[in-house]
C-alpha cells in the first residue's frame, strides 16, 4: 500500500494536505506533481522570503524560517496522525491554494480599469498561475478532477469550469457521429 505523506509546519501548527492540490500523497506523487498549484508550489510560496504582495491577510512567507516536515503516516512521532486534529493543527491549503490562482485588485479600481483577467471572486483577478488553470479547464473540463481540488476549482472558476465540461461533452458527440 505504502506510506502517506503531508507537510506540517510544527512552528504554526499547520498542514498543507497533497490531496487538495490533485496530488497523491505518496512520496514520489508528491515529488513528481508539477501541475499549476501543486502542493511543492504551495510550499514554495510558504517558504519565499521575498516581500509580501497582498497586505495584512497574505500568508506568503509565514513559513520562512519555520520547523517543516513532510511527515509520513509510518513516522514514529504520529505527527501525521495528530495533525488531522482541527484542535491542534489547521488544514490552510484552500487559503494557499486561493492565493496561487489569485491577486487582489486595488480597492479603488473602477469596472471599467478591471483586468481582462477579473476572477469569479469579487475584488481579485488572476494570477498567472490561475489563467493557466483557467485554459486548462476550458481545453479539458473537470472530469479528470477530483475531491477537494475539484471543488475549489468549481467555485472559483464555475465560468471555464462549465465550458470545458461542455467542449468535453461536445467533442464526444461530435465523435460518435463521426463513427455512424
Amino acid at each position: 500500500m505504502g506510506q502517506y505523506f503531508k507537510i506540517v509546519n510544527k512552528t504554526k501548527k499547520q498542514v498543507l494536505e497533497p490531496m487538495t492540490f490533485n496530488s497523491g500523497c505518496k512520496h514520489g506523487e508528491i515529488i513528481a506533481n508539477s501541475s499549476n498549484g501543486s502542493v511543492l508550489q504551495a510550499l514554495g510560496h510558504l517558504i519565499t522570503t521575498c516581500d509580501r504582495g497582498w497586505g495584512e491577510k497574505d500568508i506568503k512567507g509565514t513559513w520562512a524560517g519555520d520547523e517543516i516536515i513532510m511527515v509520513g503516516d509510518y513516522h514514529e512521532s504520529e505527527l501525521y496522525d495528530k495533525s488531522y486534529n482541527a484542535r491542534w493543527y489547521k488544514d490552510i491549503s484552500e487559503e494557499v491554494m486561493f492565493e496561487l490562482f489569485h491577486d487582489r485588485v486595488e480597492p479603488t479600481t473602477t469596472d471599467s480599469d478591471m483586468p481582462d483577467n477579473t476572477a469569479h471572486t469579487k475584488g481579485f483577478c488572476y494570477s498567472w498561475m490561475g489563467m493557466e488553470m483557467q485554459e486548462w479547464l476550458i481545453k479539458y473540463g473537470t472530469e479528470t478532477l477530483y475531491g477537494e481540488r475539484k471543488r475549489l476549482l468549481l467555485k472559483w472558476f464555475p465560468v471555464a469550469c462549465h465550458e470545458g465540461n461542455l467542449r468535453q461533452k461536445y467533442n464526444f458527440v461530435e465523435k460518435e457521429q463521426e463513427v455512424s
